[in-house]
């Protein structure tokens, strides 16, 4: 059963290499978390705050970001929601 985690305050949280396939965190305050290599497929983050979250080498694929914003998430080696392949913020 996929992690219902909506609305819970997860600021710095560590999901670094997690399976989080379907998990729910719609409007979660997830500020500077750690998603490294985390597996988010099909995962709703609707609303959530990811201000400075960490998504390196991350699958986000068919995640759902709306409201989300990712401005400021770093990305490196992220499979986006739309299956391309972020490589921003890779130094």
């Amino acid at each position: 059963m996929p992690a219902n985690c909506s609305n819970a305050d997860l600021v710095s949280a560590d999901f670094i290499g997690f399976n989080l396939t379907g998990a729910n965190f719609t409007g979660a305050d997830l500020q500077g978390a750690r998603f490294d290599f985390a597996i988010l497929v099909g995962a709703s983050l609707d609303g959530a705050n990811l201000a400075h979250a960490v998504f390196t080498g991350a699958n986000l694929t068919g995640a759902e970001v709306e409201g989300a914003s990712l401005a400021t998430a770093v990305l490196c080696n992220t499979i986006m929601p739309d299956g391309a392949n972020s490589t921003a913020d890779c130094s």
